[in-house]
């Protein structure tokens, strides 16, 4: 099993620290110009979870990935505790990528690798889409 670690800075701010030791700082207030705000660290957890998954499997698919980006579209309740209600994750890619095989990996990343979403289905509507952007 693994574990994250989270340490109080200062008012409202945290130092959470993952399993493998790398350090965010987490909290803050809207005044405050420092600190990830606590609820977009799921979405945050989500993008990055899917996107490992998809990267890898494109490299494996020898696709010429030059780069990558996303974007989650966040949906929540209007009142608190703002329970997520969707998410949706919109990838570009950049590169000479066969759209097909691109679609596929999505799927199978998100669908089959990633632990945040596969946690988050249940009770989050999540949806994905990509876009692939030819190099200049």
């Amino acid at each position: 099993m693994s574990a994250v670690q989270l340490r109080w800075r200062d008012g409202r701010l945290f130092d959470v620290t993952d399993s493998r030791g790398s350090t965010i700082i987490a909290g803050g207030t809207p005044d405050q110009d420092r600190g990830v705000k606590p609820s977009d660290l799921v979405p945050m957890g989500l993008a990055a979870c899917v996107a490992y998954t998809f990267i890898g499997i494109l490299q494996k698919q020898r696709q010429d990935v030059r780069a990558m980006e996303a974007t989650v579209e966040i949906g929540q309740q209007p009142d608190p505790p703002w329970r997520f209600t969707s998410l949706h994750l919109h990838f570009v890619l950049t590169g000479e990528i066969n759209e097909t095989l691109a679609r596929k990996a999505l799927v199978r990343a998100e669908e089959g690798y990633c632990s945040v979403s596969a946690s988050l289905r249940p009770t989050v509507r999540l949806t994905y889409d990509f876009e692939v952007r030819t190099p200049a």
